[in-house]
Parts: structure tokens; sequence; C-alpha cells
């Protein structure tokens, strides 16, 4: 009788510590999934089954400025949403065009012309890529096929400044996403 007793005594101890250990083995792969997502990496030779979204019309202030100028140096553009004066929700497209060469910088905010000012000349390599290439909102996996993309550094933002939120570097090009979509997107110009 004794003999069963501890035979139950010592099964039910293993199932215990097996429940333990298991609870621990899952509480470190939690954790290490974690660490891994909050630190930085990079991302290379992905290919997403994904088409670019169709361009972006340029309103006819942008086309104007294309025609004078050419397409931008450098530029970068924010997307968000704020209360519209009646109420609704509207999407906001910010954008800054940048001339170095001409000495050139114009803001837009949903294709019309806010403000054109004055910058330093500089000598510039200009971006491969063009505003009207990139739109509101849509996945990572877009943008890389927007700007054919086959790899970026991933840098996860601090929840706390920024919630969801991640930036990647790739060539010439950083754009931050939050939710997963595109809310920022800027291009890195190369100095002569």
């Amino acid at each position: 009788m004794k003999t069963k007793k501890r035979a139950g005594y010592c099964l039910g101890g293993a199932v215990v510590f097996l429940l333990i250990v298991g609870c621990i083995l899952i509480g470190v792969g939690l954790l290490g999934v974690k660490e891994f997502k909050d630190i930085p990496r990079l991302v290379t030779g992905f290919s997403f089954d994904q088409t670019a979204p169709p361009p972006v019309d340029y309103s006819s202030a942008q086309t104007r400025m294309i025609q004078e100028y050419g397409y931008p140096e450098g530029f970068y553009i924010l997307f968000f949403q704020r209360e519209g004066i009646d109420g609704d929700v509207e999407e906001v497209r910010y954008e800054e065009w940048n001339y170095y060469s001409q000495k050139v910088s114009v803001a837009f905010e949903n294709g019309e012309q806010l403000e054109l000012s004055e910058i330093p000349l500089e000598t510039v390599l200009p971006t491969p890529y063009q505003p009207g290439s990139f739109s509101a909102f849509v996945t990572r996996e877009q943008v890389a096929a927007s700007a054919g993309l086959d790899e970026w550094l991933i840098l996860p933002v601090e929840k706390e400044l920024v919630p969801d939120a991640d930036l990647y570097y790739a060539e010439g090009l950083t754009f931050g996403l939050q939710n997963e979509r595109l809310v920022y997107i800027e291009t890195m110009v190369g100095k002569e």
C-alpha cells in the first residue's frame, strides 16, 4: 500500500515538475520572440507576390513644379489623418520636395502648394525614386514593390514613442510603418 502511495506521489511530482518546466520553456520562448522583435535586424533576399499600387496622380501645382524643375532630387512624405472642419476624418498627404542644385524646397498638402522656400545649394546624387510612387497607408510589401526593394534593415520604434511602429532603412530610402501601414517615407540623397 505504501509503495502505491509513493508511486502516486512520484508520478504527481513528476507531472508538476514537467508542467513547471513546460511553463518556463514557453515563457522563455515568448520572451525570446519579443526580444527578437525589439532588436534591429537585416532582412535580405525576400520577394513578395505583390504588385505596386498605381502611381499617385500629381496635382496641377505639382505638375508645374515638375515641368519647371524636374522631379525632386529628394523628398519626404507624411501620411496622417485629422479631423476636418465638418467633423469627418480626412486623410492628409504632406510632402516636401527638395531641389538642392536649384536651391528650392516646396511643401504640399494634399497636392496644394503651401510654400516655396530657398535652401542652401548642395551638390547631391538625386534620388531614383519619385513621390508619386508611394501611396498612403500601404503595406511594407507594397512599398517594396513600388521601390524595387529586396533588402532592408528593420529598426523597431519604442512603443512609448509610437505604438506598433517600425522604421525601415533600405538603399536610399527610409520609411515608417504604424500598425503595418505606411505613414512616413523619405529619400536619402548622396553627396557628390
